[in-house]
């Protein structure tokens, strides 16, 4: 990561860990026992890479990488209700290496069945279509907003709400698309500016100031597009 990375604004506690895989980075929070945003930076020839290849079953893995008592592991999510939601998602990567890493437990937050597989795989589809025009930069993430809850048994945060920011200059795109973490897929997209006003991150620090004013995102899509 570089200085281009997001920066969490105001007081933060506990140790974090910087990861960098094949083709994504997390940071992950001790406090939250998960990743804090995982950061992408998604080409066409990413995406005709990742076009081109079958997918096949993956099972979810610790990331030994981390210290024990940080680790999310299989057993975490065991009969919790909540699914292991990938923030950078396997589908994005240009070779089967990379997608199998982001099945690593470093990369997920539990996330909501009817969200994980409803309307943020739809934002995650119209990224992908984006991306496969122009090169993209993705930062995904949860939020913490009210009252904390966990994963019983465990310490690993229950996120209130999801996000995943978008900035492809050549395709004019800039945004933020924001989440509920629960039953509703209703979905807002806020300037960057207006996101890091409500979550406290700024997730694309060197943009300029009416970039970060803009906002422009594509409608979340129901299925994948053939290219």
């Amino acid at each position: 990561m570089t200085k281009r990375e997001p920066q969490i604004l105001g007081p933060v506690s506990g140790r974090f860990f910087e990861l960098c895989n094949r083709e994504y980075a997390v940071l992950v929070s001790e406090v939250t026992m998960s990743p804090l945003y995982a950061v992408e930076r998604l080409t066409p020839a990413q995406m005709k890479g990742a076009d081109q290849i079958t997918r096949s079953h993956v099972e979810f893995g610790e990331d030994y990488r981390l210290p024990v008592e940080v680790r999310a592991t299989s057993y975490s999510f065991s009969q919790s209700g909540w699914d292991r939601g990938h923030l950078a998602a396997a589908a994005d990567f240009g070779s089967k290496a990379a997608q199998d890493e982001s099945f690593l437990l470093s990369n997920v937050v539990p996330q909501s069945p009817k969200v994980n597989r409803g309307v943020f795989a739809d934002i995650e589809r119209a990224v992908r279509h984006i991306a496969h025009k122009s090169t993209t930069h993705v930062v995904t993430g949860p939020l913490y907003l009210g009252a904390p809850r966990y994963l019983s048994n465990t310490s690993i945060a229950i996120p209130s709400n999801l996000y995943k920011a978008v900035y492809s200059p050549q395709a004019g795109m800039v945004g933020v698309y924001v989440v509920g973490n629960g039953d509703d897929e209703t979905y807002s997209v806020l300037s960057v500016d207006e996101f890091t006003r409500l979550s406290g991150i700024d997730v694309f620090p060197t943009l300029p100031d009416d970039v970060r004013a803009y906002k422009a995102l594509p409608k979340p899509f129901s299925r994948e597009v053939a290219y």
